[in-house]
């Protein structure tokens, strides 16, 4: 044999040792699958979902039930989720002829072997952190959301005997953003018996809440309202403070308030009365049976220096049935307290109003 028939077959035996050698680096530095009838494939992106196994194929895509699949090989890191729950990170082991159907070895070095039926989704790491990064961004809330919010009309008309008419009316509404929520309160009361007026009040209200972590806000708060029947021609609140939000379940909430305010109030004597108060405020929704809930909304002003002498307080629970998917049936409890007023003044007024509730 001559030198160059010598060097052409050396040529070719290396060549053929190489291409062997590098297509088993080749297949096992890919994923493999393989199959209940003996079948084995290399695929990329393998991911399981609701039992069904889906990956790229060279140009093209491959889903294969998940009972046909009797071992698997992971070249790079993936994540399980098994049935229980747990969350795994880690690629397969490099063992050769292993009967196990998976044989995970974790980021911490531990080796773990898996059976078919304790896996119940499977992904890349690279993808599991893109799809995280996705639904994170996505679940943001909007810069500016629409208004929501209600309103309440309720009327009693009697005639015969008596000659009664009543009317109490309210209106909120708030537009929330990922970093505040501004609140709008109209509410009110008319009424007459035998052509005496009985009720005439009013609140024109607007709070703005500055969001921070932890469910936690600080508040601004104004207020005008004026009560005829207690001799009072204009009320003014202005307040600040700092609150926070319990829970909120959607169907269950509770807020608390605290602050500081300054209130003047011009009475039908013309007389003049400016106070610094404190505030605290409990507002809150709780479920009941058959879609009807509670709210509530309390509200304490105590004076800073004689808070025993010029104590003044509201609240207001009302019991809330649905009709339809916005309106509703509404019964409401209303007190208001207030220590200091003029002669021949209750300092408890006590209502109780029914209306039809509409939200948007």
């Amino acid at each position: 044999m001559s030198f160059w028939d010598l060097t052409r077959s050396f040529l070719i035996f290396s060549f053929l040792v190489c291409s062997f050698g590098l297509g088993k680096v080749l297949a096992n530095s890919s994923t493999q699958i393989f199959l209940s009838d003996s079948d084995q494939i290399s695929v990329q992106d393998l991911e399981l979902s609701n039992g069904t196994l889906r990956a790229h194929y060279f140009a093209g895509k491959l889903e294969i039930p998940w009972s046909r699949v009797r071992r698997i090989f992971l070249a790079e890191p993936y994540v399980l989720i098994l049935q229980d729950g747990s969350r795994l990170v880690g690629k397969t082991s490099p063992i050769k002829n292993s009967e196990d159907f998976l044989h995970l070895i974790r980021n911490q070095g531990q080796s773990l072997a898996l059976t078919h039926d304790e896996i119940k989704e499977m992904k890349t790491l690279k993808n599991f952190e893109k799809d995280k990064k996705s639904k994170i961004s996505g679940s943001k809330p909007k810069i500016r959301q629409v208004w929501k919010g209600g309103a309440d009309f309720g009327m009693i008309l009697q005639s015969g005997n008596t000659k009664d008419a009543k009317l109490n009316y309210q209106f909120k509404a708030s537009r929330q953003s990922e970093f505040d929520v501004f609140h709008i309160n109209l509410s009110g009361t008319q009424g007459k018996s035998r052509s005496v007026e009985t009720a005439n009040s009013g609140l024109v209200g607007t709070r703005f809440d500055l969001k921070l972590r932890g469910n936690r806000h600080y508040f601004l708060l104004s207020e005008l309202s004026y009560d005829k029947p207690k001799g009072i021609e204009l009320r003014s609140v202005l307040g600040f403070g700092a609150g926070r939000t319990i829970y909120d379940r959607g169907s269950k909430y509770l807020q608390v308030s605290f602050g500081l305010g300054a209130e003047k109030e011009q009475r039908e004597d013309d007389s003049r009365i400016s106070s610094i108060t404190g505030l605290f405020e409990l507002d809150l929704k709780h479920p009941l049976a058959h879609k009807t809930y509670l709210t509530g909304l309390f509200k304490l002003y105590p004076n800073i220096k004689e808070w025993a002498d010029h104590l003044r307080g509201e609240a207001s629970i009302s019991l809330v049935s649905p009709l339809t998917a916005k309106s509703s049936l509404k019964i409401t409890l209303q007190e208001r307290f207030q220590e200091n007023v003029g002669p021949n003044v209750e300092k408890l007024d006590l209502t109780l109003t029914t209306s039809l509730a509409y939200s948007f």
